[in-house]
C-alpha cells in the first residue's frame, strides 16, 4: 500500500510483520523530470502492552527493633532501568527498597513501593505495592522453663534435662547446675545427667536474640529424688493359730517395700489357687503336711528383685474330731489330677447311705454343677468338667462316717 504524504514523518496503524520504507522524489528543474530514491526498509514488530506490579513482604516479622527490618518485594514488568520509590507513612523515602535500618522504622508504620517501568509498550507507567504495616517489637523478657524425664529414680538410672526457652533468639547459650556448682555450659537444650543423690538442677540461658539483650535467664528448680534398691518382704501368717479338721483357714500376706498396689499370686503345694489376687486367702480342707505360701510382684520402683517370695506355712492339723478320718476303711480316688472324671473305689463293700459334697478352697458347695455315677456298691464316679482348674475338696459320707479328700481340676 502507498501512504502519501508530503512530510518527512508519518503516522501509521501497523500490522505485526509490515515492511515500511520512504520514497523521495525529485524534479529536476534544467530537464524537467522526476526520479525517485528509495529509503531502506524497516520490518516492523509489535509489542505486547505490558502493566508493571510490585508485592510487597515483611521478612523478619516482628523485626526487634534494634535489627533491620528487610523487605522480600516482587516486580514485574518493571524494564532494565526502572525507577523505583520507597514511600513510609504517605512521604516519600527513599530508593532503597530492600530494607530499613534501626531507628528508620516503628512498630505500626505504613510502607509501600512506587515503581516506573522503563519498558517502551506499557500501561500505566507507573504503579504502586501494596501497603505493609511492619510489625516491630520492643524489648522482649527472655525465660527458661527446665523440666526432667523422671523427678524419681534409682540409684544408676540417667535423667535427661529439657530446657525450653522463650525469645532465646538462634543460638542461644546454656549453663547446667547441680546444687548450685556448674555442670556444663553449651549450646545444647537438653543435657543427660546421672545424679548419685537426692539433687537440685537447674539451668541458665544467655540469648542471642538482640532484643533481650545480654542479660542471664534462670530456669525453675527440678528436685530429682534418687532411692536405694530395696528388697520387698513378704510374711504369711494364719489368722486362727490352730487348724482343725473340716473348718476353714484365712492367711493374710503382710508386705514391706510392697507399694500400693502389689499383684498377690497364693500357691498350695506348689500349685498355683485360681482368682487368688488379694492379700489374704481363705482355704477349706486343709491336710497335713500342706504347704502354703504366697509370691508378690510389688508396685513399686528400686527393686532388687522383681517379684517376692513369702515363708511357707506348713500345716499342722489338729485330728481331735472325727471328721476327715477314714476310720480304717480304704478307699482310693484317681486319676488325681483329673480332666473331668474321677472314680472313687472302696476296699469294701458299703451298704449304709453314701453321701457326698464338692466344695472349693473357701468352703463354697458345688454340688449342683456335679453329676455322680454309683458303678457298683464299691464304685462311683463324678464328672467334674464344669469346674474350672484349680483345687477342690472332696468330702464323703458312709454310715455316719467322713472322708475327704483333695481333688485337683486340669485340662
Amino acid at each position: 500500500a502507498i501512504i502519501a504524504s508530503v512530510n518527512d514523518t508519518f503516522m501509521s496503524n501497523c500490522v505485526d510483520n509490515d515492511t515500511v520504507w520512504a520514497i523521495y522524489t525529485i524534479y529536476n528543474t534544467y530537464t524537467g523530470t522526476y526520479y525517485s530514491i528509495n529509503s531502506n526498509k524497516i520490518k516492523m514488530t509489535i509489542d505486547t502492552v505490558h502493566t508493571p506490579s510490585i508485592i510487597l513482604m515483611q521478612r523478619n516479622i516482628p523485626v526487634c527493633f534494634l535489627d533491620t527490618c528487610f523487605f522480600n518485594t516482587t516486580i514485574s514488568n518493571q524494564g532494565s532501568s526502572p525507577s523505583i520509590k520507597i514511600y513510609k507513612n504517605g512521604n516519600y523515602f527513599g530508593t532503597n527498597y530492600n530494607y530499613l535500618l534501626p531507628g528508620q522504622y516503628a512498630h505500626g508504620d505504613s510502607i509501600y513501593i512506587e515503581v516506573n517501568s522503563s519498558l517502551w509498550c506499557v500501561n500505566p507507567i507507573k504503579a504502586n505495592s501494596n501497603i505493609l504495616v511492619i510489625s516491630a517489637t520492643g524489648l522482649l523478657t527472655g525465660a527458661l522453663n527446665l523440666s526432667a524425664s523422671k523427678n524419681k529414680v534409682c540409684k544408676g538410672d540417667s535423667v535427661k534435662l529439657k530446657a525450653i526457652p522463650a525469645n532465646g533468639g538462634t543460638l542461644p547459650k546454656y549453663y547446667w547446675y547441680n546444687n548450685a556448682v556448674l555442670l556444663d555450659s553449651n549450646y545444647s537444650d537438653s543435657l543427660m545427667v546421672l545424679p548419685l543423690s537426692t539433687s537440685d538442677y537447674q539451668c541458665k540461658m544467655i540469648s542471642n536474640n538482640n532484643c533481650t539483650g545480654t542479660e542471664i535467664v534462670s530456669s525453675n528448680i527440678v528436685n530429682i529424688i534418687v532411692r536405694d534398691s530395696v528388697n520387698t518382704i513378704v510374711n504369711v501368717t494364719p489368722t486362727n493359730p490352730t487348724i482343725i479338721n473340716g473348718q476353714s483357714v484365712k492367711f493374710a500376706a503382710t508386705l514391706i517395700n510392697g507399694g500400693q498396689n502389689p499383684i498377690y499370686q497364693w500357691y498350695l503345694n506348689n500349685l498355683v489357687i485360681p482368682n487368688s489376687n488379694k492379700d489374704t486367702i481363705t482355704i477349706f480342707g486343709l491336710k497335713n503336711g500342706d504347704s502354703i505360701y504366697c509370691i508378690i510382684i510389688p508396685d513399686t520402683i528400686c527393686l532388687k528383685t522383681p517379684q517376692a517370695l513369702s515363708n511357707k506355712i506348713q500345716v499342722n492339723v489338729n485330728n481331735s474330731k472325727i471328721f476327715g478320718q477314714r476310720n480304717n476303711i480304704e478307699y482310693q480316688l484317681f486319676p488325681n489330677p483329673t480332666q473331668g472324671i474321677v472314680e472313687v473305689l472302696l476296699s469294701q463293700e458299703q451298704h449304709g447311705i453314701f453321701q457326698w459334697e464338692i466344695l472349693d478352697l473357701s468352703g463354697k458347695k458345688l454340688n449342683s454343677i456335679i453329676t455322680i455315677n454309683r458303678l457298683s456298691e464299691m464304685e462311683f464316679s463324678f464328672n467334674l468338667g464344669q469346674l474350672k482348674n484349680g483345687m477342690y475338696t472332696m468330702n464323703m459320707k458312709f454310715d455316719g462316717k467322713y472322708y475327704y479328700e483333695r481333688i485337683i481340676k486340669i485340662e
